[in-house]
């Protein structure tokens, strides 16, 4: 209909229209009345008939241009040339765009962003605005946009552009959308892959195998081209072979035979290097082997010597040991499941990085690893555990009992601040560190402690004068507020310290000095008499290869302290704190103990175990709250405690197994069978699991899936389990799963990280489900960068089923084709209010009323005359001129 009303009702005043003009014929022609009456009465039936179809809101009909939505896949998928060419073939469009069709850009990757909204002008394109990542291809959330963005009343047209590799998302689920809008998908085909590409298509694996039973791993590559390349492949993150290798055109499969694993989780990854490669992100890719067979302990020990007792008595009982030093610990929980269980005998936490211990108790609490610690005087507090990973996978803190007097501290920290200490490690520089050290000693120290910070280079100064510890932020302010620069002069900071400290009222006095540079000469050794003549002992740090080693080595021996070396700047605030612990509690306890047994323990049965020789000496430690405190002093102090941490048990014995503090144990007939059955108590349990999880990742989601039945076929429900998952780069997470079904529970995890995964499934409350379950799996590189010949297809199904076609590709299509873009199948008319246009032509007809009723005929004559003069002149000059109608 040509036109439409707004208000219809209002068309009723219609029927007043021939009883008007019939009576304002008869007045007109009445005797009396004046002037061209049959003219006026048709005049002011038409003012009346504009009138009405104002009110009406009248809109006049008018064909509508075209809304054309240029939807451009920038992944990394496509090609430099590709996106090049689709770029010349949307300028090239919008060039032949009409006055009224609109154009607008969607630039999408993993996510999809307007970059040119609708009534843009494209014809000048030449960059994208938009930065997605172009990791993956989201399909469906570039059709999500386009749909919020299109205008309903106008006819929509989209032009997409892509290789149809889509790894995100399903845009086939919003086909119906676009047939309900009439929103027609034209397809531009852009190359899937450049011309010069390899890539491992999966690394292939036994999930589950026995211990020395061979098996073998198939590497399966893709290339497009013939040439030479390199292959390697590791094994628990160490190099297992390397060689080389020449490709294909197609498929090609190496398979390495004869592989023999120990019991635990192992991990395999497979990289390939070639020359001509394009994309580096596909050539990787990874395996899951577990490992079944009996268990072993992993023994980790500073001195072979002084373990070498533990060592035989565990040997004879038949406890199998892999003996390893501190720095040999794996620092990834994966490596560490080829363990049952890992003793830590008297280890010092400052021999431990923090990755090291972060990943020890991932593995205890993940996956259900056992953990063993024996004192010394280098263990728990003395040893530096406050406030690490350690301490919170042990059944004990390190802080002395509260009932437990102190002695008064005066504490002197001497930093280092020359320019060197501003050199960074990681995201922080040292003196960053050092700054933090000393703020986290302040939660060790009592409040009538004395605390005094000296920061030296070529001069000194006091940001922390000696004072009680007590307003917290007002230390940590002045520490925090120092920065390097100058030299390095010790001296003169040692003989600053030395004053402030022998005028100091307390029991213990303490130096801690911290340098990683090389200090102008000075009576270093007289400074330490000194210092030790008026009751300070002296310790101190050398941070890094450019320290005076020898130097602070030399002071701490002179001072009776205690000297500690590291490369490791982030180990600082552990040294610190270490330091403040041993100076100002009484944590070595060395004098003789009768032990008492507590809360019992399968590992106190046998007839040896029931009277307990006495121990010369222990560390002091707080037992936790869910702690079992299994044997103790006769003050209640814990000598062997134990808990259930996440999935593992952790166990800690706070003497020793030595000469110096269990003399009396070494003769003792159960010494063997006490530490051989808290050593199996502590491990994984040797029996399979009932639970049989399956692990899924993909699309960046995991999940987990368990289906619990039991012997006589029955789904067993409203099991309370829990999954601990670990990524690849070794950090967890704990998960409830949730019943989803009968005997059916589920969970999903983000997981966003290439590499292998691992999950461990258990009922900690459930006796039949106590056993973790563990499964790994694989998430490989993003399908952006695997070969898919589904993505024509997906697109051609688009075209088809919303209306649209396949223009052309990969080259830009001839000018006759682009042309068709704008032409929408199902055109649209729009509509144009005429309400002021109406009112104009009833204001004018009302005038003209006016006039022939009032102005004489002659005037009215003379007028028309005038006007129509020049038109005439126009016809004599230009007797062809005719008016067109423009587009």
């Amino acid at each position: 209909m040509p036109v439409q009303f707004e208000n219809p009702i209002w068309l009723i005043l219609l029927l007043a229209l021939p009883p008007a003009f019939i009576g304002w014929h008869r007045f007109l022609r009445s005797p009396g009345v004046a002037g061209p009456t049959k003219a006026v009465a048709y005049l002011r039936t038409l003012v009346l008939l504009s009138l009405i179809l104002a009110l009406a809101g009248a809109r006049l009909a008018v064909p509508q241009g075209t809304d054309v939505f240029f939807v451009l896949d920038i992944s990394h998928s496509i090609s430099a040339e590709a996106q090049l060419r689709s770029m010349d073939f949307i300028r090239q469009s919008a060039a032949l765009a009409g006055r009224k069709d609109r154009t607008a850009l969607v630039a999408f990757a993993a996510q999809a962003y307007l970059d040119r909204p609708p009534g843009s002008d494209l014809r000048q394109l030449r960059t994208i605005e938009s930065i997605p990542a172009k990791t993956d291809t989201n399909l469906e959330a570039a059709l999500q946009l386009l749909l919020a963005q299109a205008d309903p009343e106008r006819p929509t047209k989209v032009v997409l552009m892509t290789d149809g590799q889509e790894t995100l998302g399903n845009a086939e689920t919003l086909i119906p959308r676009f047939q309900q809008l009439n929103i027609p998908i034209d397809v531009f085909l852009l190359e899937a892959h450049p011309e010069n590409e390899a890539a491992i298509e999966e690394v292939q694996a036994p999930a589950r195998t026995g211990q020395d039973q061979p098996f073998q791993v198939r590497v399966n590559a893709i290339s497009t081209y013939y040439g030479p390349a390199r292959l390697r492949l590791f094994r628990d993150g160490r190099l297992f072979a390397d060689s080389a290798v020449n490709l294909r055109q197609g498929y090609n499969v190496f398979v390495y035979e004869g592989i023999k694993e120990e019991p635990g989780v192992h991990r395999f990854e497979a990289r390939l290097e070639a020359a001509a490669d394009t994309f580096t992100e596909n050539n990787a890719g990874y395996a899951v082997v577990v490992t079944e067979g009996p268990h072993r302990m992993l023994f980790v020990t500073e001195s072979l010597d002084a373990s070498q007792a533990l060592i035989s008595a565990l040997d004879r009982q038949g406890v199998h040991l892999d003996v390893i030093t501190p720095h040999q610990l794996p620092a990834n929980p994966t490596l560490l499941t080829a363990y049952a269980a890992v003793l830590l005998h008297d280890v010092s936490a400052l021999r431990l990085s923090q990755t090291q211990m972060t990943a020890l108790a991932s593995y205890v609490r993940n996956l259900g690893g056992g953990l063993l610690t024996i004192g010394g005087r280098q263990s728990y507090g003395l040893g530096g555990y406050m406030k690490t990973p350690l301490e919170e996978a042990l059944p004990v803190t390190m802080d002395a009992p509260q009932t437990l007097v102190m002695p008064s501290l005066a504490l002197v920290l001497v930093l280092d601040r020359s320019g060197s200490m501003g050199e960074r490690q990681g995201q922080y520089t040292k003196l960053d560190l050092a700054k933090e050290a000393v703020v986290g000693v302040l939660d060790v120290l009592a409040e009538n402690d004395l605390l005094g910070v000296l920061a030296f280079d070529n001069e000194n100064i006091w940001p922390v004068p000696l004072q009680p510890v007590r307003n917290h932020s007002a230390i940590a302010g002045n520490v925090r507020a120092l920065s390097p620069g100058g030299g390095t002069d010790l001296g003169p900071a040692m003989e600053e310290a030395y004053q402030v400290l022998r005028q100091a009222q307390a029991m213990v006095k303490h130096l801690v000095i911290l340098s990683d540079g090389l200090s102008l000469e000075a009576d270093f050794e007289g400074l330490t008499n000194r210092l030790r003549s008026a009751g300070v002992t002296v310790s101190t740090v050398a941070v890094g290869k450019g320290a005076d080693v020898r130097l602070l080595e030399d002071i701490a021996r002179w001072g009776a302290g205690r000297f500690h070396f590291t490369e490791d700047a982030a180990a600082i605030p552990q040294i610190f704190v270490g330091e403040a612990l041993v100076v100002s509690r009484p944590l070595a306890v060395e004098e003789t103990v009768v032990p008492v047994i507590g809360q019992y323990a399968s590992f106190l049965s046998g007839p040896s175990l029931t009277d307990l020789p006495q121990l010369d000496g222990y560390v002091l430690t707080t037992p936790k709250a869910s702690a079992a405190i299994h044997i103790e002093t006769a003050e209640g102090h814990p000598l062997l405690a134990s808990w259930r941490y996440g999935l593992g048990r952790a166990a800690a014995f706070t003497s020793g197994a030595t000469v110096a503090w269990a003399s009396s144990w070494l003769d003792w007939p159960g010494f063997a069978p006490f530490w051989a059955q808290l050593s199996r108590w502590v491990m994984r349990p040797d029996t399979q699991s009932e639970l049989k999880p399956v692990l899924d990742v993909h699309a960046g989601i995991g999940t987990i899936t368990v289906d619990i039945i039991d012997q006589e076929g029955r789904f067993v429900n409203f099991v309370p389990l829990v999954a601990e998952i670990t990524a690849p780069d070794g950090t967890g997470e704990v998960l409830p799963l949730s019943q989803t079904a009968p005997g059916r529970y589920q969970a999903e995890f983000r997981a966003g990280q290439q590499g292998s995964w691992l999950v461990s499934v258990s009922s900690p409350d459930h006796p039949l489900y106590q056993t973790p379950a563990l499964i790994g799996t694989v998430l490989p590189y993003s399908p952006e960068y695997r070969w898919n010949q589904a993505g024509q297809s997906l697109l051609e199904r688009l075209a088809a089923r919303t209306g649209g076609q396949v223009i052309s590709g990969p080259e830009v299509p001839p000018t006759s084709r682009l042309e068709a873009i704008f032409r929408h199948p199902k055109p649209a008319r729009g509509s144009v209010p005429i309400r002021t246009y109406l009112l104009i032509f009833a204001f004018v007809l009302f005038f003209l009323d006016i006039c022939l009723r009032y102005l004489p005929p002659g005037l009215l004559i003379s007028w028309m005359e005038a006007w129509s003069r020049p038109l005439t002149e126009l016809r004599k000059k230009a007797p062809d001129f005719h008016f067109r109608r423009f587009r």
